[in-house]
């Protein structure tokens, strides 16, 4: 939050980015929230009721966010719609997850303490919600005109939907993760590598499928005016892949309870996504606005991957 208030701030002065980076921290603190309580249903092998409530609130944001373009309205009430969604989700399933466990007042207490241990998880999950939610921020007071806009936050809406199902998959095998590192099995140290080369591969697929039939469909789904969307899916399929590229590497680090690396790794890549943002969108327009972002996600992986293959805690218990 801190880091959010400071490049409002502080950073490169652009028409309306100040005033989307502090309406969306609601939304960062909700999203942070929801991760937290992934990792908790996770830690009980619950982690397919998480991933019901994020298909749910997802698809709820790209349908409502697909209307309220369609009825003129701008990028503010794009940016409120964001922030309630994801403060919806983290109110879902936090009674969900009370409710998945028949919690008490008491055991209510614990879930207080247990978030407070929880806290620099919460910090690593606020980097990677800002990370997520830039793009469509930073673009909003660059963007020609609407149209332009309202085409670019459907191809990263639709690119948040692919990230968060293939998440999903991830959360739900983190119990298996757990217990085979602490059983010292060798098999702990493929997860990683074999993770991240399935999802690059499936989104390297996404991407080619977009160039044959990504910008006809889209144009068929949603009308002319957001022929741009189809243009733009490729590189979103690709910026899905660079995304989900350090999760196998990012778990085995908290299971470990390591997890500084995450929140240094997402310092980093927000400074790079930030700071590189304007220039690119100079020179390449929406596209720019997806290589900026690529490029942030990519430091934060490379981060994440480096401490994981070099940290002595893992190599020890790896």
């Amino acid at each position: 939050a801190i880091l959010l208030v400071g490049f409002a701030i502080l950073g490169p002065p652009v028409a309306g980015a100040s005033t989307a980076l502090l309406l969306i921290l609601p939304a960062l603190f909700a999203r942070s929230l929801s991760e937290l309580i992934r990792a908790m249903f996770t830690g009980v092998e619950q982690a397919g009721t998480h991933m019901k409530i994020r298909g749910v609130m997802r698809a709820v944001e790209v349908v409502a966010g697909i209307a309220l373009l369609s009825l003129g309205m701008g990028i503010w009430a794009v940016l409120v719609l964001h922030a309630v969604t994801w403060i919806i989700e983290a109110y879902w399933c936090l009674k969900a997850f009370q409710s998945t466990l028949g919690l008490s007042e008491a055991s209510r207490e614990k879930i207080v303490k247990f978030l407070r241990k929880g806290f620099p998880l919460g910090i690593a999950g606020l980097l990677a919600g800002w990370m997520t939610a830039a793009p469509l921020l930073l673009y909003a007071p660059l963007a020609p005109d609407g149209t332009t806009f309202g085409a670019f936050s459907l191809a990263m809406q639709l690119a948040m939907i692919l990230v968060g199902t293939i998440l999903g998959f991830f959360g739900a095998a983190l119990p298996i993760v757990s217990r085979t590192i602490a059983a010292k099995d060798l098999r702990a140290q493929s997860y990683g590598p074999y993770g991240a080369a399935l999802s690059v591969g499936l989104c390297i697929l996404a991407a080619l499928a977009a160039l044959v039939i990504g910008a006809p469909l889209v144009a068929w789904l949603f009308g002319p005016d957001f022929a741009l969307t189809g243009s733009l899916l490729a590189p979103v399929a690709l910026l899905t892949g660079v995304i989900i590229l350090p999760t196998g590497y990012g778990q085995s680090n908290l299971v470990r309870g390591i997890i500084w690396p995450s929140i240094l790794a997402g310092a980093l890549g927000s400074v790079v996504l930030y700071f590189s943002f304007a220039p690119l969108v100079d020179v390449y327009g929406p596209t720019g606005a997806i290589i900026a972002a690529g490029l942030g996600w990519l430091v934060r992986a490379f981060v994440i991957i480096g401490v994981t293959l070099t940290h002595p805690d893992v190599k020890s218990s790896a």
